[in-house]
């Protein structure tokens, strides 16, 4: 996560025109797309809302099927995409207030988590 910050920060004093721009913030989506972590068995994706949708309806199935050790998974499923649309509204709420400083507001956001999560291990 701090090296993703460091990469935001890069593209915050870029050009917004420049080539350069653009191929640092989709190399950070990329690196982020294909971050997930395991938690209590269920795969937590961090930034598919489709696989969460997907994973929902797999587990209600399952659940439906008889499966009842999967009623967890639902819940977390549901919190992970209440989680979504809670950090929609306030990425945009912060674009509106921030307007030309999202980019280093994100930046310093993700380098600090970043710290702060590594500072725990």
């Amino acid at each position: 996560m701090v090296v993703f910050g460091c990469i935001v920060l890069i593209s915050y004093f870029l050009d917004k025109t420049d080539k350069l721009f653009l191929f640092f913030l989709t190399l950070t989506m990329g690196f982020q797309n294909g971050m997930s972590i395991r938690f209590k068995g269920s795969l937590i994706r961090s930034t598919h809302m489709t696989g969460n949708l997907t994973d929902l309806g797999s587990y209600i199935g399952k659940v439906l099927k008889g499966e009842k050790n999967k009623i967890e998974n639902i819940f977390l499923s549901a919190l992970e995409i209440g989680q979504y649309i809670l950090g929609g509204v306030v990425a945009l709420i912060l674009l509106v207030f921030f307007k030309s400083y999202i980019l280093l507001l994100y930046g310093i956001l993700y380098i600090s988590c970043g710290l702060y999560m590594s500072s725990r291990k």
